[in-house]
């Protein structure tokens, strides 16, 4: 009887420790896919002109579930829902593809408070909380900068703060799960050095840097694009008076080569987890190389952009990640 009780308290005690990491960990894990998912319809967004398919926040036209047909709306719909003097156009097909990004991105914020919920138990590190709650306070944050996005009329600074938003709501998440099983991650047979470490940031603040640019491109080619002129134009037009197109292209010749000798020459004989980690940030910087390459040289396909930002920002996210794990092992090795 007495070994029974045993047993079941044994069994209990598992269970107080196991089930919250594996619920943390399971909603932390859906926060960041959807804030990709947020991004690559962002993406979407962008590329079809459907920045305005609401035009207001965070109803659409007035509506908690938006219209499918014009007739469904009041007849003075496009000045009663004018946004800096612009009026409102009924798109059915951009009104759904906004209101499915503004979706994804509320659903993102119903798993970003669970795991920050779950978060509160973690009393041995502090700092997984703390971290949870501040993507959680990102997210708040990244819904009023979608409701400035429509009142500003999809200004090219507000848009910008968005998009990065984004990516910091990510990497807290993304940082509070890696340390939450830093311990999955350190191998004290590996001893990196700290050099190491520096190049990574460097290649951080490099592929920072190549987005920022990025952006500035993509700006005008919304700006052309809005201005109607063909994809085929923009292009050209882009190569001969934007110097930031040129600079974006040869930058990212020095982060492919940069990465490399990163992941490849500095982390040649690192453990099992950080070479996943090398061989998926590798394959994503080659499809952002590539994509970069179909957009300059096949007139700038719409369906290419958004997947060549969401590989960018899942690069830098994860790049992030491969910096936290290096100096967890540097860390490990000096404290022993």
């Amino acid at each position: 009887m007495d070994d029974a009780l045993v047993l079941i308290a044994e069994y209990r005690d598992r269970l107080v420790t196991v089930v919250p990491y594996k619920g943390y960990k399971r909603f932390a894990v859906l926060t960041v896919v959807s804030v990709f998912l947020v991004i690559l319809a962002g993406g979407v967004v962008r590329t079809t002109g459907s920045g305005m398919g609401c035009p207001d926040w965070p109803k659409c036209f007035g509506l908690i579930i938006p219209p499918t047909e014009e007739s469904q709306l009041p007849s003075d719909y496009k000045t009663r829902y004018m946004v800096k003097g612009h009026l409102a156009e009924f798109n059915v097909q951009k009104t759904w593809i906004e209101y499915i990004n503004r979706l994804i991105g509320a659903l993102s914020g119903v798993f970003i408070l669970v795991a920050f919920a779950l978060s509160l138990r973690f009393k041995e590190d502090r700092q997984v909380a703390v971290y949870s709650g501040l993507g959680l306070v990102l997210v708040l944050f990244e819904g009023i900068l979608g409701k400035l996005t429509v009142d500003e009329h999809l200004k090219p600074v507000v848009v910008s703060l968005h998009f990065w938003g984004a990516v910091a709501v990510i990497v807290c998440i993304l940082y509070a799960v890696t340390r939450l099983f830093k311990k999955d991650y350190i191998d004290p047979s590996w001893k990196p050095l700290k050099s190491t470490a520096f190049w990574i940031i460097g290649l951080l603040v490099l592929t920072a840097v190549h987005m920022f640019i990025g952006s500035q491109v993509r700006q005008w080619v919304d700006h052309y694009t809005f201005s109607n002129f063909s994809r085929a134009e923009i292009i050209e037009l882009l190569k001969d008076k934007h110097v930031v197109f040129t600079v974006h292209r040869l930058m990212s010749y020095v982060l492919m080569g940069a990465a490399f000798y990163i992941f490849w020459k500095l982390l040649a004989h690192a453990p099992r987890p950080v070479h996943n980690i090398k061989v998926f940030l590798t394959s994503l910087l080659l499809i952002e190389f590539i994509g970069g390459l179909i957009m300059a040289e096949f007139n700038l396909p719409s369906w290419v952009q958004p997947l060549h930002m969401l590989a960018s920002t899942v690069f830098i996210s994860f790049l992030f990640q491969l910096y936290w794990v290096v100096n967890f092992n540097i860390n490990h090795r000096e404290n022993q």
